[in-house]
């Protein structure tokens, strides 16, 4: 027999205190201020919502929307599990411990004066609660609930049957808090398995961010956290700062909705005020902000190690980026082992060149715990104290990440998956480059225009004005696009929706309400007022409730006229709904009266007044109770429904024959929920005898039962008339999944079914292995079958879930804009989550056409006699040897001449115009770069002037001038000094008959080759060098990033192949090589594949990876041997070389030739080693 009871008070006392103590930026060694408190004392009493569910393929909602607070709500629903959704910071968390808290006061209580044995045997009203909390997963669920048990009683061993029975016999309450934060697939899949097992016996609460990340577990019951009203806000905000609250809601002004929905980041600005007293422009700089204060309160008393300090916010946004990354891209990790983070400080550290980089890691980890965001928890791992704290520091990372991400990683592996959304969106309010912002909110448009429009009104509000009108510019249905400027919740916005509330066409008047009530900003009030009195009903509903989501109390007077109006159909509902939503102490007198109004009878009037009805004072209860009206008797016959007995049970069959058909409707479903004999053979007599009832959602709540007695009832069901009922029936006795039916039964089930269309997809969704031919069958049902049956096909694929359909989703949504379309698409997408399926998919390789371009390197020309020999040599190899009849590109990679003297270039060009007749190369497949050869040295001489140094009046710049002796020094004359390029210059306009700049920055060549998709940039690594600075080998970058430039702005260069060529190496044992090598990565993001250059006088190759993911971004190197050179410069024991290229669709072959005499043929060149016992190659092979 296990005694709870120390687990019990270990619960009380950690949990009383954290209660008294809890504050997101607690500190060891700081005193709370005895001002915050108040945040604890205050009771926002915060509400939940019943998730409003889908509705039937006929329109009609199967059961109305019940507001509730968030613990009665939680206590209610727990039995049959309750899914609890709330955005980061509205208190889903806080709610759990609060019920934790009293429901283990209320075990302790029971136990006080009994034995526990004969309490444990007793009342099964009073269960042991457990926390759960899912981020801390690593094996199963049951090793969490251990842990928790142990961490409150460490002489607590339950072994795993004992834990079982005690799920079986209904001993527990699980508060099982966030669901996204499980760490994969697999983990939600056993928490899945595990909810199945213990359904029936074990009351279960589950917390989630967002409706459908990491799914819904097949919970049907789902409450929603409500927003903070404004008179919740205000009032919080004066308790909290009563000598400045008033100043800041004055600041605030129409921001207050925007900053204050949740209780946490109400509280945080409010410290923010109450110390800067300024009021930051967006979320994002609420953030910094907060993170920026609480580091100088840190500073000023807190002593730490060295100088930590001052890399604080680098180290918590490198950590923060990384566990967002995650070991996988659609999943974050929001805990890691504190080893796991001393090897990322580790990292970040050895980056940056810091001494002893495992020491400093180790002590400033251990800093950052004691005195900032960052927390130990379960298990000894490291989170962020609020997992808004850890986004808030991504996005500062993503920040300055931004410039280097090339468009398409910014889509690939950034704005397409769910986890980055808000980090991107804090970003973006950060952002202070107007063109940074707007590229960031088109890329994410053409991943997902609802993904894109609520980034349009992230941005800073200055550049919201072009955010917005990419929006507005979509080449969409209007329907479309006005619902999306809805989803921005930008001012920019609003003036094209009240154009639009004004339409001629009622359906673009009504959904420019809706997306007028998102955006939720009282400068819309007076034309939604307007809008009140609309001929069309469903307009002048969709102002009410836009009117009651803005909440502003100036729409009040209009809305209670509008309530005393009984000449305009369904005015008074209109106004009732409105008027609860907005809350206000002003509209309950008229509220009340309407509820003692024998005429008003609107059920939606009703069930809207409903909503103030909880707010009232006992005596107006007992008052508007003692009318009698039939919507409290609703209340009543649920209430009966709850006690269990039988004579609350004959009443509830009694009432099946009240007048009144909406007391009928609420009975049969109470009586349904009941599931005994009695209740449900009355219920289902009811069904055939009354058309009133809600037939279809009185049998999913029987199916849900799973009696074997419903089998019965339901097939009897199938014989009545209307083919809808007969179709929800046969789906619910699939749900029961009886194994006394044979799959012949339900296919005859299915059988009698007319509704043909929705009988393919119930199959479908009904099936675990979805088949490429059903898939096909359904979407011939949603682009052929323009009847109400494709809403209800659309909603089960979006159940199903398969990402394979979101791209004919998203073109139906496109073309159609039919509303009913965004929730299936979100719902696949938060299971999937990313957005866009086909950004999922590897990049599709460009089939690029066969191509052979000939790579040559290091000619040295000296005579004429050469171009004769040197290109009947490689004529007869080409075509005799290797079968090449045309090339598509020729490169030269610099030294085509050995001094840079115009005859060697008559030789060189001599060669070229026998090599292009031959085979048929135009001077624009001609590719020429210089090298150190290139440069003729007597020019740089005389460039460079003898001076006597102190005759020299001019500022003498390193490198541009040479010391001859301590008093003479020769200074080199620019204009002059370019002229030693000036024989090169000459020779490279008569083969590619255009000119060659001599002004640094211009010294790159693009040579476009469409037919073949093929895009060379020619760089000269020789710029610097003269005879007497021989070893300045490098890139000039304005002259790259001119070249960029151009290349980015010509979309003609998009899928091209890309190849870089210059002369010099990167790597070398002497010193002629490139030293500053940084000019590759912006190659590298600018979708280079390869770079070519030789200067060694010797075949070579290897690989730069600028990403470490298998598919990320590198460049091959690929380097040619020497043609020409005079044998006294070749290599040891390496001959002559030159290299062939071939591309053909995915991959490039180089093949490797060499010359092994001065008049020798040239041979295969067999270099490439293959490995232990293999002969070597004479080619090695890229994929591209």
């Amino acid at each position: 027999m296990v005694d709870w009871r120390p687990y019990l008070e270990s619960l009380c006392t950690t949990y009383a205190q954290w209660w008294k103590d809890y504050t997101i930026t607690d500190a060891v060694g700081r005193t709370p201020q005895k001002r915050k408190q108040i945040s604890v004392q205050f009771d926002f009493t915060l509400m939940v919502q019943t998730v409003e569910p889908d509705r039937d393929a006929r329109g009609q909602k199967t059961e109305q929307v019940e507001t509730l607070t968030v613990l009665k709500g939680l206590r209610k629903y727990a039995p049959q599990h309750i899914l609890l959704v709330g955005r980061p910071g509205s208190g889903k968390s806080t709610a759990l411990v609060r019920l934790l808290l009293e429901e283990t006061e209320k075990a302790k209580e029971a136990c006080r004066d009994v034995p526990w044995h004969v309490w444990e045997k007793g009342d099964r009203s009073i269960k042991i609660p457990v926390l759960v909390e899912l981020r801390y997963y690593r094996t199963t669920i049951e090793d969490l609930i251990q842990q928790f048990l142990q961490r409150h009683d460490p002489n607590l061993t339950l072994n795993p049957d004992t834990l079982k029975t005690g799920l079986r016999q209904e001993q527990f309450l699980l508060l099982l808090d966030g669901i996204n934060e499980l760490p994969s697939e697999a983990a939600r899949r056993e928490l899945q398995q595990f909810r199945q097992n213990y359904q029936k016996t074990t009351p279960m609460v589950f917390t989630t961010r967002d409706l459908g990340i990491g799914g819904n577990l097949g919970i049907t019951k789902k409450l929603e956290m409500q927003p903070l009203t404004p008179k919740q806000m205000q009032e919080f905000v004066c308790a909290y700062l009563p000598q400045q609250g008033k100043q800041m809601l004055q600041r605030l002004g129409n921001r207050l909705r925007e900053f204050g929905q949740t209780p946490l980041l109400l509280k945080m600005l409010c410290d923010l005020f109450h110390c800067l007293e300024t009021i930051p422009s967006n979320l994002g700089s609420v953030f910094r902000a907060f993170a920026q204060q609480y580091d100088r309160k840190v500073k000023a008393d807190v002593p730490v190690t060295e100088d930590s300090r001052e890399f604080w916010s680098e180290l918590l946004q490198y950590l923060a980026f990384v566990m967002t990354k995650g070991n996988d891209s659609k999943e974050i990790q929001v805990a890691i082992a504190k080893t796991e983070a001393e090897t990322i400080f580790t990292e970040y550290l050895r980056q940056h060149d810091f001494l002893d980089p495992p020491v400093r890691a180790r002590k400033w980890l251990n800093d950052l715990l004691k005195h900032h965001l960052i927390q130990l928890g379960a298990n000894n791992q490291i989170e962020f104290r609020h997992q808004l704290i850890q986004e808030y520091y991504t996005a500062e990372y993503l920040l300055k990440l931004l410039p280097s991400l090339s468009d398409e990683e910014l889509q690939r592996q950034y704005l397409n998956y769910l986890k980055w959304t808000e980090p991107l969106a804090l970003m973006l309010g950060l952002v202070e480059d107007e063109a940074q912002a707007v590229r960031v909110v088109r890329l994410a448009l053409a991943v997902d225009v609802q993904l894109g429009a609520r980034l349009a009104g992230e941005v800073k509000p200055e550049f919201q004005e072009q955010t917005v009108a990419l929006v507005s510019g979509l080449e969409i249905p209007q329907l479309l696009t006005i619902q999306l400027l809805g989803r921005t919740k930008s001012e920019s916005a609003i003036s094209n929706l009240m154009k639009a509330l004004e339409h001629e066409d009622s359906d673009v008047s009504r959904r420019a309400a809706d997306a007028l009530g998102k955006i939720g900003l009282p400068k819309a009030i007076p034309h939604l007022i307007k809008a009140l009195k609309h001929e069309d009903v469903g307009v002048s509903r969709r102002a009410a409730d836009a009117l009651g989501k803005i909440g502003s109390e100036s729409a009040i007077p209009a809305l209670i006229e509008t309530l005393n109006e009984r000449q305009v159909p369904n005015a008074r509902e209109i106004a009732a709904t409105a008027l609860g939503k907005i809350g206000s102490d002003s509209a309950v007198p008229a509220l009340v009266q309407t509820l003692k109004d024998k005429k008003s009878s609107s059920i939606r009037e009703r069930y809207s007044i409903h909503e103030i009805y909880t707010r009232l004072g006992v005596d107006q209860r007992l008052e508007a109770f003692n009318s009698g009206e039939y919507y409290l008797r609703e209340e009543v016959a649920d209430a009966l429904g709850k006690i269990n007995s039988k004579s609350a049970e004959l009443a509830l069959i009694e009432a099946l024959d009240d007048e009144e058909p909406e007391i009928r409707k609420s009975v049969a479903y109470t009586l349904a929920k009941i599931g005994s004999k009695r209740a449900v053979f009355a219920c289902v007599k009811a069904l055939n005898d009354d058309a009133h009832l809600d037939r279809e959602d009185i049998f999913y709540t029987l199916a849900e039962m799973g009696y074997e007695l419903l089998v019965t009832i339901l097939t009897q069901s199938l014989t009545i008339e209307n083919a809808f009922v007969r179709d929800i029936a046969a789906k619910a006795l699939e749900e029961i999944n009886d194994q006394s039916l044979t799959e012949a039964d339900i296919n005859d089930f299915y059988d009698q079914i007319d509704w043909n269309s929705n009988k393919a997809v119930y199959k479908l969704a009904a099936s675990d292995d979805e088949s490429e031919s059903d898939l096909t069958s359904i979407l011939e049902i949603l682009r052929d079958d323009p009847d109400h049956r494709i809403d209800a096909a659309i909603r089960i694929l979006g159940e199903i879930g398969n990402p394979d359909i979101l791209p004919v989703l998203h073109d139906l949504l496109l073309d159609t804009a039919k509303s009913y379309i965004i929730d299936p698409i979100s719902q696949i997408q938060n299971r999937c989550k990313f957005y866009n399926f086909t950004l999922t998919q590897p990049i599709p390789t460009t089939p690029y056409p066969l191509m052979h371009i000939l790579h040559l390197s290091d000619l040295h020309f000296s005579t004429p006699d050469q171009a004769t020999l040197w290109s009947t040599q490689l004529r007869l190899d080409l075509r005799r040897e290797l079968n090449i009849s045309q090339l598509d590109a020729l490169i030269l990679s610099g030294d085509i001449a050995n001094y840079s003297t115009p005859e060697e270039y008559e030789a060189a060009a001599k060669f070229l115009n026998t090599l292009c007749q031959t085979f048929s190369l135009n001077p624009e497949q001609i590719t020429i770069v210089p090298g150190n050869h290139d440069l003729n040295w007597k020019l740089a001489e005389e460039a460079y002037q003898l001076i006597d140094r102190p005759k020299y009046n001019g500022k003498l710049i390193d490198g541009h001038y040479i010391n001859v002796r301590d008093e003479v020094i020769r200074v080199r004359d620019e204009s002059a000094y370019k002229k030693r390029f000036d024989n090169f210059r000459q020779f490279y306009e008569t083969i590619k008959q255009k000119p060659y700049p001599l002004d640094y920055d211009q010294q790159y060549t693009l040579d476009y080759l469409p037919e073949q998709n093929l895009l060379i940039l020619g760089l000269n690594s020789a710029w610097q060098l003269d005879h007497h600075f021989k070893s300045r080998a490098s890139i000039h970058v304005n002259a790259l990033i001119n070249a960029l430039d151009e290349i980015d702005t010509n979309s003609d260069y998009d899928n091209c192949l890309k190849i870089a060529v210059w002369h010099h190496p990167l790597d070398s044992p002497y010193q002629d090589r490139i030293i500053d090598q940084d000019f590759i990565g912006l190659l590298a993001v600018s979708g280079f594949r390869f770079f070519l250059h030789g200067h060694i006088h010797k075949a070579e190759t290897s690989l730069f990876r600028y990403d470490m993911s298998r598919d990320g971004r590198k460049l091959d190197r690929i380097c040619a041997g020497t043609f020409g050179a005079p044998t006294k410069e070749l290599v040891t024991a390496t001959p002559w070389q030159y290299n062939l290229l071939i591309v053909e669709k995915d991959k490039l072959t180089v093949r490797t030739r060499c010359r092994r005499g001065k008049d020798a043929p040239w041979e295969s060149d067999s270099v490439w080693r293959q490995g232990a016992g293999k002969s070597s190659l004479d080619y090695y092979t890229i994929e591209l």
